[in-house]
């Protein structure tokens, strides 16, 4: 690649420097200048070593080998494909070598990697043989922001060796070592990897496919991958294990901030590391949206066949999907040790963890946060079927647990040694243990509190079907169950609904355990002394406790809407109708639950007279959706002026599920939220109406279907006399093509504009109110614009304007 320098670069916007495509066919017979796909260069180096730091290179289906290294070592095993902090380039693979541009690029996956696959290999000497591999296929140090590698395969590096080498000088340099990163070695970078395929590559300690380490010294950007595939790296460490090895497909050390969109893991393994068959990370934050990771396996390590994460890691993970991995160990899916995730809208699918914790483990304070996420069909031969829990407390919220299995104890979640997790909203049903706890087992200073949570026909081979705590090392444990319903579990010897040895201080409140079943104390099987002071307002099959030292109200009546097909709601006249205590859900109250305002099936929690019982409310009055809308300026408007229109709901409803805005009875792609803004005479003319639509999901509504009152608004238009142009909403016809972009542009960007010209450019919210005001030609700098809608108007020195909509995102 030709030197350049940083100070020079960083001084020149890249629009000011001259762009050039490159060519690059390993089957080219031209005159292989790299011009044209006829005369492209037929290796890939050729083209790094020709190109400037902001060209683009076009790669033809075909294989490509490293040929050089920034080392200037003779061992060939130090070839790499090598980029700089000031590399710009921009890397495009899959082509089949005549496209005229990259829009003629086929773009589905099938195309880019297996029809016309451009392949990045490290099998440099003997085909097959790793032994001889590049340690390092790509290496990125400090690569800019607007380095890109799109539509490449990265496989058959081998980091092997337990060597390292200085990159750059003594004093400022960087060891490189070669028994990580065999697909890319990156550090300090902030690239993006876009629609990359890693696989094959194989590594000693750590990082297979892709090794990350250290932030970037200009922190301009954070390095992102979007659909990208990890298959197939392996991870065989032979020495004894260290914290720092793992990671088949991903390791970070040290590296917060990475963003990992819709990138699949799949069949990654380690063997003998201490864990993460897929990704590993250490002291690190990596984001993940979207991503699958299926079939990786953790073997002879601590665990975690996808992920393991440690040393103060707080990795997050959006509407990620975990199926079919396993661990030898513990954490078929997961293995924190001390650190923190967050799982949001995700999904844990038949994991294995042999050695517990079929879908996770979780040690050493992992308090990790858990919400609206599903752990099914996850299995262990020992104890905790789905979650395994060692001092450490989750926050598990809108979750659901179902058939899950534990070899021992705890069907769905095994909670041992000062563990504290905390429950809400949470289903747990059909889960099974061949031991104690069919959904849940606490042992050893283990108090978690439930709140509003279901739990159903889960069996124990032993004690307790639902819930077992128990003692050990003097240390007894005092579960909080507040509002839960526990019904049709059952257990081979006693408590087909629970199990308390009595030696903690068990509350519970407001709770229906009913029709459990086993051959001694079918409900719950509990010393006298403890359930005399463990009960207030609870159903114990058909007996009502205002507390457990009062006599019980005997009843006969049903309890459940329709238990045999699990809808678990009181019914019409059942005992625990407005018999609970609400004041348990006060801020004074001792656990703190006030912020639990619905209940399991989202209505509000506390409803009539008193709450119910359970883990469901009744509907204490049916209402009528009611929805309206009102226009912030008169109905009767200039042409060009900024109307806002805002919705409101009634009769309790809060929000709707599905909804939008109709214009002159047609929705608006735009129309997704309770404010909308547009502009008179651009956006709607005059006699034009406005109403809003919505559909809500709530049983306590007679309808789920609203439409608001209908507004219809009077545009008057005025006489241009600065311009010949008649179009509505600018006066100009040289500003008719003003563009703003991106849009959605991210919080404190750079927005750019098409203008050849200064413009006077003024920025509004949804209120009218003036945010920013600046002259500019190419581009604006966002700084201190908070997210939101806005307005962008333009106006030139003779009054020419015209107004464009802009998104900011967080």
């Amino acid at each position: 690649m030709k030197p350049i320098v940083l100070s020079i670069l960083l001084a020149l916007p890249l629009s000011l420097l001259s762009q050039t495509t490159w060519y690059v066919n390993d089957d080219a017979s031209g005159a292989n200048d790299g011009t044209s796909w006829t005369h492209a260069l037929t290796n890939l180096q050729e083209a790094l070593d020709t190109a400037n730091t902001i060209d683009s290179i076009f790669v033809a289906a075909g294989t490509y080998y490293p040929n050089s290294n920034p080392y200037n070592s003779a061992n060939s095993r130090l070839n790499t494909f090598y980029f700089d902090y000031a590399s710009a380039l921009r890397i495009y693979g899959g082509f089949a070598g005549s496209e005229s541009s990259l829009a003629d690029r086929a773009e589905d996956s099938v195309s880019l990697h297996v029809t016309n696959v451009s392949i990045l290999s490290g099998d440099l000497g003997v085909a097959g043989d790793s032994s001889d591999n590049s340690y390092h296929v790509i290496t990125v140090d400090h690569g800019g922001a607007n380095l890109l590698f799109n539509g490449i395969t990265i496989m058959h590096g081998s980091a092997n060796d337990t060597t390292s080498q200085l990159l750059g000088s003594s004093s400022t340099g960087t060891l490189i070592y070669n028994d990580y990163g065999a697909g890319a070695y990156v550090f300090g970078a902030q690239n993006l990897f876009q629609n990359v395929v890693f696989e094959n590559n194989i590594a000693k300690r750590g990082g297979a496919g892709m090794f990350m380490t250290e932030q970037p010294i200009l922190m301009q950007s954070i390095l992102r991958l979007y659909g990208c595939s990890f298959h197939n790296n392996r991870v065989q460490h032979t020495e004894s294990q260290d914290s720092h090895s793992g990671g088949a497909g991903i390791l970070f050390i040290s590296y917060s901030g990475a963003i990992i969109n819709h990138t699949s893991f799949t069949a990654n393994s380690e063997i003998g590391s201490q864990g993460g068959g897929a990704v590993r990370c250490i002291t690190a934050k990596p984001f993940f949206r979207g991503c699958l990771f299926k079939d990786n396996s953790a073997i002879n390590g601590d665990g975690g066949g996808a992920v393991y994460c440690a040393i103060n890691s707080t990795p997050e993970f959006d509407s990620c999907s975990f199926v079919s991995n396993i661990a030898n160990d513990q954490g078929g899916a997961v293995y924190c040790d001390n650190s923190i995730p967050t799982f949001s809208n995700c999904s844990f699918i038949e994991n294995i963890g042999q050695g517990g914790a079929g879908a996770m483990e979780l040690d050493g304070g992992s308090d990790a946060v858990i919400e609206n996420s599903e752990f099914a069909g996850n299995s262990t031969n020992a104890d905790g079927g789905a979650i395994q829990n060692w001092k450490s407390s989750p926050v598990i919220k809108r979750t659901l647990f179902r058939d899950n299995s534990a070899g021992g104890d705890g069907g769905a979640i095994f909670n041992y040694t000062e563990c504290n997790p905390w429950l809400e909203n949470v289903t747990l049903e059909y889960n099974e243990a061949d031991s104690n706890g069919g959904a849940i087992y606490n042992r050893r200073d283990c108090s978690p509190i439930i709140s509003n949570s279901l739990i159903h026909n889960n069996a124990a081979g032993l004690r307790g079907g639902g819930v077992y705590s128990i003692m050990s090392n003097s240390a007894p444990c005092s579960p909080i169950l507040t509002n839960v319903t526990m019904t049709e579990n059952s257990a081979f010897i006693s408590g087909g609904g629970g199990f308390d040895d009595g030696s903690g201080n068990t509350l519970v409140r407001n709770t229906i355990i009913y029709n459990n079943n086993a051959p001694l104390n079918a409900e719950v099987e509990a010393p006298t002394s403890s359930i005399a002071t463990a009960l207030h307002r609870v159903i114990i099959g058909s007996e009502y406790y205002a507390t457990g030292v009062d006599p019980p109200l005997v009843f006969t009546t049903g309890v459940f809407v329709d238990p045999l097909n699990d809808d678990f709601r009181p019914m019409a006249g059942s005992m625990a109708i407005d018999i609970g205590d609400s004041t348990v859900y006060n801020t004074s109250s001792t656990p703190n639950i006030s912020g639990m305002t619905v209940d399991l099936g989202g209505k509000p929690r506390i409803m009539g007279s008193q709450i119910e019982l359970g883990a469901y409310e009744v509907c204490s009055d049916t209402l009528t959706p009611i929805v309206s809308i009102d226009v912030f300026a008169n109905d009767t408007v200039d042409s060009g002026t900024v109307i806002h229109f805002e919705a409101s709901f009634l009769n309790g409803v809060s929000s709707s599920f599905l909804y939008s805005w109709l214009h002159n009875s047609d929705s608006l792609s735009s129309g997704d939220s309770l404010e909308l803004s547009l502009t008179a005479g651009i956006d709607f003319q005059d006699g034009d109406s406005f109403s809003y639509s919505m559909t809500v999901n709530d049983p306590c509504l007679e309808t789920g279907f609203a439409i608001s009152n209908t507004i219809i608004m009077n545009v008057i238009y005025h006489a241009d006399t600065t311009s010949e142009d008649s179009t509505i909403g600018f006066r100009s016809p040289d500003v008719s093509n003003f563009m703003i972009y991106p849009n959605p542009v991210t919080k404190n960007g750079v927005l750019n504009l098409n203008l050849a010209d200064p413009y006077y450019i003024t920025m509004t919210d949804l209120f009218g109110r003036v945010v920013l005001q600046t002259t500019a030609e190419h581009t604006i700098q966002l700084n201190g614009v908070t997210s939101g809608t806005y307005f962008v108007r333009l106006e030139n020195e003779n009054g020419y304007s015209t107004v464009r909509k802009l998104i900011i995102s967080d």
